[in-house]
């Protein structure tokens, strides 16, 4: 009786160390296929060619090259970082360019959207997904390639895993230094903004150099609710103004390889300058869509909730075709 015993503790002693061996190796695995697919900076975009609504099925427009902007919350140069110490993004725009029309279309990100991000620890290792402002996601990488790959999806799920296929990551002082590049960046102030800077009077048509450019851009009261959004109508002014200001110096000078050299120190992007010298010359389509959605008082920030109705409506008009029957 006694040696059954021992049979079957044995037997269910080796069925246990199997198990654990098992979900060791699972888990190991699932390790290193997060570390493949972040580390190593793979471009995993969902080939989702099909999307359905109201009935109707559409089919993604592959005549599109995406590149996502992300301007970021710090000073200097960009460096490498630990996780937390990266920056936020704090604007987010999407450019669609269409290759066979040579046109160019543009929808704005709220930093504040709730969405599912993807969390590290100290030494890089995935924890979980959770929902939180998408701003963060970028502070989970290392502040250069793995922050901009990890937005990069999160923007793409977002945007019912529309490919996402290149991005640029700028900081703050970037703006600064291609607004000084430039000559300075001329605008027309659309309210007041004098609490800004005493230059920003409503219907004031003003020259926007390095340091008024990033005031102009990056000032938000956080004490506010809702002081993103008007912060996101001033960085989308911005943007529109700066993108036909590049096209026309470029087109003139034609050095943009230049520019993008001098912009080099102040972000990561995985464009070639070879690249860089045919998007230039896309037309600029109309203004800076947006991501619809409200504002809402979080428990310590605001937090934009998007609706998801209204956006898959408008990534079906700016990404997809109409699939004929």
């Amino acid at each position: 009786m006694k040696k059954k015993k021992y049979v079957i503790l044995g037997i269910v002693t080796v069925l246990l160390v199997t198990v654990v061996g098992v979900l060791a190796y699972r888990m190991q695995q699932d390790k290193k296929k997060e570390k493949i697919k972040y580390d190593g900076y793979t471009d995993e975009n969902q080939e989702t060619n099909y999307i359905t609504y109201k009935g109707e099925k559409y089919k993604y427009n592959y005549n599109l090259r995406t590149v996502l902007f992300m301007g970021i919350d710090k000073e200097g140069e960009i460096e490498e970082k630990k996780v937390g110490d990266g920056g936020q993004t704090d604007s987010l725009v999407l450019f669609a360019m269409d290759t066979e029309k040579k046109t160019t279309q543009a929808l704005s990100v709220s930093r504040d959207t709730m969405t599912d991000i993807r969390t590290y620890d100290m030494s890089g290792e995935f924890l979980s997904t959770e929902r939180a402002q998408l701003a963060l996601q970028y502070a989970y990488g290392d502040g250069k390639a793995k922050s901009c790959v990890l937005t990069r999806e999160a923007v793409s799920n977002l945007l019912y895993q529309t490919p996402v296929n290149s991005y640029v990551a700028l900081t703050m002082e970037g703006f600064s230094r291609i607004a000084d590049e430039l000559g300075g960046i001329r605008i027309t102030v659309p309210q007041d903004y004098t609490h800004i800077n005493p230059a920003f009077k409503k219907g004031e048509t003003i020259t926007l150099n390095g340091k008024m450019a990033e005031q102009y851009v990056r000032y938000r009261d956080t004490s506010a609710s809702g002081s993103n959004n008007e912060r996101m109508e001033r960085q989308s002014q911005f943007i529109e103004t700066l993108v036909k200001q590049l096209q026309i110096n470029m087109k003139e000078k034609k050095d943009a390889v230049h520019l993008y050299r001098k912009m080099k120190p102040y972000m990561v992007t995985d464009i070639s300058e070879e690249e860089l010298e045919k998007m230039i010359n896309y037309e600029f389509e109309g203004k800076v869509e947006k991501v619809p959605g409200t504002v809402q008082k979080g428990e310590k920030y605001d937090e934009f909730i998007v609706d998801n109705e209204k956006l898959k409506e408008k990534v079906i008009n700016m990404f997809y075709k109409h699939e004929k029957r």
